[in-house]
């Protein structure tokens, strides 16, 4: 084990946060060349080991994910489906932000990156705010939590990144029911502290909402929609069947109807369909930023297992210290991180891999690990600091409103971080498993 190698690999992983956030640059690219710095100079690997813990599988799951749903997005498709739920229940005013945490929510979970259902969903949210009066701090923890909560599903952005992270590890099997469980936990934790918001903020007393008639879907969008229902529906009937009644023909199809091949497979037939533009998709709705900086931190973090880094975590961790203790940690410490950096593409990354080793030493509920170590950083991600916080707040088009916005961010924050280290410690995220 080296000890001077795994510090020089947890100081390079923040430097690279701190640089990244001065200069604007990616933190993908300074975690590179810290990881060739390290790894050239100090451990003696060549350049091809250091290439090999540039995460392809990530890159290839994010790749294939972003692209296929990148049509709903580029099309207006998510944007329509939005509208038309929100006029059906505006004369239900008191219930909108449940059913706008729905909303973010399920265009979340229908492939969308968190940024880009903040940015579409923010301006609607606010102007329903300043209509309804209701509080604009519960308006961006809706959409903050419930596009996070939606991206934990294994076809989006942190879902895809959980699957991708476990796949290469001894649990691959264990990938997508873990990144589901993860999914469910933060949904009804975020949606307790979006309800104790509402209360404390006088949401009951909404007024109501008027608003024009939503647009029929357009021929791209309906065809947009029917295709990923198609595709939900392989992704989801065959594993059904094979539970409620097991036949050879469903364990087949369930074993080889591959997420990422049939978003490629989508992504063609909606590619010949002109149902977007394919080009802007590939550069726009691809998350090259994420991918960079998620494969950027895999490779100093390659570095610090190579070293021993992760022996030393479940070494430390499981020395007589309880798994709930290791839980309340995990979100300590990702709640911290992503006050001030993103949660899906650094903190994910660098604590999934530490829950995985802790679990492989002592055993215990891998569910309740997960679900911490991913958690802590994607909760905490309301606050102004954080990406999803700080996209929520430039939203706001009022200067005074969202002066109070960002200070109500931060204790809705440091709220839903006390309350998640609770359902870690108390062990209720791991009663899924």
């Amino acid at each position: 084990m080296n000890v001077t190698v795994l510090f020089f690999c947890l100081a390079a992983v923040f430097l690279a946060i701190f640089l990244s956030r001065k200069t604007g640059l990616n933190t993908g690219l300074y975690a590179i060349v810290f990881a060739y710095i390290i790894g050239s100079f100090f451990m003696d690997f060549l350049v091809s080991r250091l290439v090999g813990h540039f995460s392809v599988k990530i890159l290839f799951l994010l790749l294939s994910v972003s692209l296929f749903y990148g049509y709903a997005s580029e099309n207006g498709m998510l944007e329509a489906l939005a509208n038309r739920v929100i006029y059906r229940f505006r004369r239900h005013t008191a219930l909108l932000p449940f059913l706008l945490y729905l909303v973010c929510f399920g265009i979340s979970g229908f492939g969308a990156a968190a940024p880009v259902v903040i940015s579409l969903m923010a301006p609607v949210c606010y102007a329903i705010a300043a209509q309804t009066g209701i509080a604009p701090i519960v308006m961006s923890a809706l959409i903050v939590w419930g596009a996070g909560a939606g991206g934990c599903v294994p076809w989006s952005s942190a879902g895809a990144i959980l699957c991708g992270l476990i796949s290469e590890s001894e649990f691959a099997r264990y990938g997508v029911r873990l990144s589901l469980t993860v999914c469910l936990n933060f949904f009804l934790g975020g949606l307790f502290c979006l309800t104790v918001l509402y209360l404390l903020t006088g949401g009951v007393r909404a007024r109501r909402l008027e608003m024009e008639p939503p647009r029929a879907l357009t021929r791209q969008q309906s065809l947009t929609l029917w295709i990923m229902l198609g595709e939900l529906a392989l992704l989801v009937l065959p594993g059904m069947i094979q539970v409620l009644c097991p036949n050879p023909a469903a364990a087949y199809l369930a074993a080889h109807l591959d997420l990422q091949m049939l978003c490629i497979a989508g992504a063609i037939i909606c590619g010949l369909l002109k149902l977007g533009d394919s080009r802007k998709i590939l550069i726009h709705h691809v998350p090259w930023s994420v991918i960079l900086t998620v494969c950027g931190i895999s490779m100093l973090l390659g570095l610090a297992s190579d070293a021993g880094a992760m022996d030393l975590v479940a070494d430390v961790l499981g020395s007589g210290v309880s798994q709930r203790l290791i839980s309340l940690g995990l979100i300590l410490i990702g709640g911290f991180l992503s006050f001030f950096t993103g949660g899906v593409t650094v903190v994910i990354p660098m604590l999934v891999p530490v829950a995985l080793s802790v679990y492989g030493t002592q055993g215990g509920s891998l569910p309740l690990l997960v679900s911490s170590a991913a958690l802590g950083g994607l909760v905490t991600a309301v606050s102004p600091f954080s990406t999803g916080g700080s996209l929520a707040a430039s939203a706001m088009p009022e200067e005074g409103l969202r002066s109070k916005l960002i200070n109500q961010q931060i204790l809705a924050a440091f709220f839903g971080w006390g309350v998640f280290a609770l359902l870690a410690l108390t062990g209720l995220f791991g009663i899924w498993g």
